[in-house]
Order: C-alpha cells, then sequence, then structure tokens
C-alpha cells in the first residue's frame, strides 16, 4: 500500500465507523448524507430532489464526463402492525434476510422522532413452551418485535407514538479489528461510500484531477432500485458503480482484495472498462479479484432503466455475508480508492 493512500486510509476508517452509526434505511438518509456532504469541503455539491448528493471534479480537459456512484441507503425493517398482544408485526424495507435478524436489538423510530428500545425475536423462541420448534418457519411473517416497555396491548403501544410505517433500526454492532477486519451490519454499501470519500480525498492529497471532469453520486434507494435513475448529468459516458464484492462459497472475490464485477443477474458489464480496470490493478500490483454474481443487481439497473446512456462498470470491497452481519478489510478499501484513483487520472 502507498504511503499516501495509507495516511488516507487513517481518514477513512474513522469515517466509515461514524457512517455505519448513522441509520439510513431507505427513506431516511438524510442524515447520512448531511455527514458525507459535511466531509466534502471544497467541492462542488448538489443536494438533488430526492436527497441525494452530487460532487462534482472539475478534469483537465472538456469532453464527455465520467461519474462514480455508491449509495448510503441500506436494508432494514419498520412497523407493519401492531398486535393485540403488544408486539409489533414487521416488514422489509429492501432484500431481508429473516433469520440474519433474529434476536437483534433494536429502535422503533416514532415519527416524531421519539427511540423507544426492543429486540427482533421470532413469533416462537423458548424451547421450553413451543415443541415443534425444528419446523419453524424462519420468514418475515414469523418476526415481531419485542418492546422493553409496559406495553402489552395495541392501545398502550400506540400511546408510544408507535404506528405503521415507523423505523425499526437495527444495532449495526461495528467493530474494527487489530488485524484490519471491519464488521457491521450495511457495509453494503458503506464500504463503497467510504471508498469514493477516500478517493476524493487522495486526489486532493496528490494535487491530481482526473482527466475529464468526474461526478460523484452518493445515491438514497439503491436497496429499492431507484439509485442511480435521476441525477447524473447527461454528459456522462462511462459510469462506475461502487458496491460491495460478494464473497461467499463459489465466488472468487475476497474480503482482502477490490473486486472487478464482469456479470451481474442483469447480464455483462462492460468489457473495455474491465479491460482498463484490470491493466491498472495488474500494473499497480493491486490485490483484485475478477467474479460473476449471478443473485446481484446494482445501480447499473436503474441508471440504464431511466435511459442513461453510457458504459458501466462495477468494483468495490469483498464483503463477506452480504444483508447480514457483514465483514470486510481496510486493504480491499484501500485497494479499490487506489484502483480509481488510477483509473481517473490515467489516460482515457
Amino acid at each position: 500500500m502507498r504511503a499516501d493512500v495509507k495516511s488516507v486510509m487513517e481518514k477513512v476508517v474513522p469515517f466509515l465507523e461514524t457512517l455505519l452509526a448513522i441509520q439510513s434505511p431507505v427513506g431516511f438518509c438524510d442524515d447520512a448524507i448531511d455527514f458525507v456532504e459535511a466531509h466534502l469541503g471544497g467541492m462542488k455539491l448538489k443536494r438533488l430532489n430526492g436527497g441525494a448528493l452530487l460532487a462534482t471534479v472539475k478534469g483537465k480537459k472538456a469532453g464527455p464526463a465520467r461519474a462514480l456512484t455508491a449509495h448510503v441507503d441500506t436494508i432494514g425493517l419498520c412497523v407493519k402492525s401492531i398486535k393485540g398482544n403488544g408486539r409489533i408485526e414487521v416488514s422489509p424495507i429492501g432484500g431481508v434476510i429473516p433469520y440474519t435478524v433474529e434476536g437483534e436489538y433494536c429502535w422503533v423510530r416514532t415519527l416524531k422522532g421519539k427511540m423507544h428500545r426492543g429486540t427482533v425475536v421470532p413469533i416462537k423462541t423458548s424451547l421450553h413452551v413451543h415443541r415443534d420448534l425444528g419446523a419453524f418457519k424462519h420468514t418475515i411473517e414469523n418476526l415481531e418485535v419485542r418492546l422493553d416497555a409496559q406495553a402489552d396491548s395495541e392501545a398502550e403501544v400506540r400511546k408510544l407514538g408507535i404506528d405503521a410505517g415507523d423505523l425499526i433500526l437495527l444495532d449495526t454492532r461495528t467493530e474494527v479489528t487489530k488485524t484490519g477486519f471491519i464488521k457491521s451490519r450495511y457495509l453494503d454499501d458503506k464500504a463503497g461510500v467510504a471508498a469514493l470519500a477516500g478517493l476524493i480525498w487522495l486526489l486532493a492529497k496528490r494535487k491530481k484531477k482526473p482527466q475529464t471532469t468526474t461526478h460523484f453520486l452518493f445515491a438514497v434507494a439503491e436497496e429499492t432500485g431507484y439509485g442511480a435513475s435521476t441525477g447524473l448529468p447527461n454528459d456522462v459516458n462511462e459510469l462506475i458503480v461502487v458496491d460491495m464484492g460478494a464473497v461467499g462459497p463459489g465466488q472468487y472475490s475476497k474480503e482482502r482484495s477490490v473486486s472487478i464485477c464482469m456479470k451481474d443477474g442483469a447480464g455483462p458489464y462492460d468489457l473495455r472498462i474491465n479491460e482498463k480496470l484490470i491493466a491498472i490493478c495488474k500494473k499497480a500490483k493491486l490485490p483484485y479479484q475478477r467474479d460473476i454474481y449471478p443473485y446481484y443487481g446494482s445501480d447499473r439497473q436503474s441508471f440504464l432503466a431511466a435511459g442513461g446512456d453510457a458504459r458501466v462498470a462495477l468494483v468495490g470491497p469483498g464483503v463477506d455475508a452480504s444483508h447480514a452481519y457483514e465483514r470486510t478489510h481496510r486493504d480491499a478499501i484501500a485497494a479499490t480508492i487506489e484502483l480509481l484513483a488510477n483509473y481517473l487520472t490515467g489516460k482515457s
């Protein structure tokens, strides 16, 4: 790792830790965007009508622009209904895996911002009460929130100000280990957001401009399929989506490498850009992996579906256990930053 990248990472990791602590499920991203905006001083910034943030860096030459996007929004839960016994039925926001949130501590946030502590539990939990746990189905419908409040009826819960649609904010349990691993919920895609912030800081540190004007879109609705559908200028002819590389059995992505996605569930990414990215990794001796994600989608789909006209690639740090309690490594974020810095400042 180059010394200047190592120096930038000393800023990136605390930035990521704080960002992970700011809850931002789809529909509730203003606080996270405020935080990102506050750390991108000296840039041309534009807050979009839908809540996303667009940052622009002028390039060395005129011509078609490039863009990079990452999303601050996350998956999550909200209140579906209040049961007669005071328990709360839940509804998913994005692709929540039911069994990965069982037993998680949470806050229920009312519309007025009041917070009530609770735990997400299956409707059947106690071995000493239920004799059919072996056949129990771990579904969203079989989850509920047990409030830490003296509220044993729907009426008592409603007196707390809780109603349908109120957010259920899961504890992220973020931890940075001495060995460089970063463990938390929502590294998808806050690790990508941190990589973009680190990229901007690295370019400033190196006093280098991109070859052409570059837009950085911090999206707010990727997890529900709308992230990059609006906000990017029409002059963009290359888009790099910065999102997690899926680590797991049958995949080549690794937690300590930057992943270059060749194809996902919607089809192949642009081969010309990928050839360029792979060449950069080889020349700079960056840890990288090529991979294919058959059950994966990204902001490419929303961008193209909305009429976007550009070549698109996808890169990002390898993340294990996506949409669950995730883990990556600072080396993967650093490699992502260095790859993108070389891509932006090298010859087109």
